[in-house]
């Protein structure tokens, strides 16, 4: 319920934020673009280190930001390079992809590793899950 109040409400800051009238180089579009989701992962971590709820939240709503600073961007390419009729079934196209290959089945799977394997194996596993989302 946090998750989705904190996303909804910081969608709607950054949106604003973002649509500022400087135009950037694609250097440092493409410099923020890997940047963005980089630091995303090194405070959302650093939320979870924090015993106090207020310290939480306010870590993990800057992540948020930082993680989803990307899908602005990818979704204006997505829109304005193909004609207009087929602008709706290319966002649909687009966020049905990112559901099915991100951020949707990794916890299931997650999880049905964990029931299926003994502990270790699954510890194991998801370690190196988290250790690849991190990386990407």
């Amino acid at each position: 319920m946090v998750f989705g109040g904190v996303t909804s409400r910081l969608r709607i800051s950054r949106d604003n934020w973002r649509r500022s009238p400087s135009r950037l180089h694609e250097f440092y579009t493409f410099k923020l673009l890997s940047a963005s989701p980089f630091f995303g992962a090194v405070f959302c971590f650093s939320a979870f280190c924090f015993k106090k709820e207020i310290l939480f939240l306010v870590f993990f709503a800057i992540s948020e930001l930082l993680i989803f600073a990307t899908q602005a961007p990818v979704n204006y390419v997505c829109l304005h390079s193909l004609k207009p009729s087929l602008r709706p079934l290319a966002m649909a196209m687009a966020t049905v992809s990112i559901h099915v290959f991100g951020d949707v089945p990794s916890l299931p799977l997650v999880g049905v590793v964990h029931f299926n394997i003994d502990w270790a194996r699954s510890s194991t596993t998801r370690r190196m899950v988290l250790d690849q989302t991190i990386l990407v």
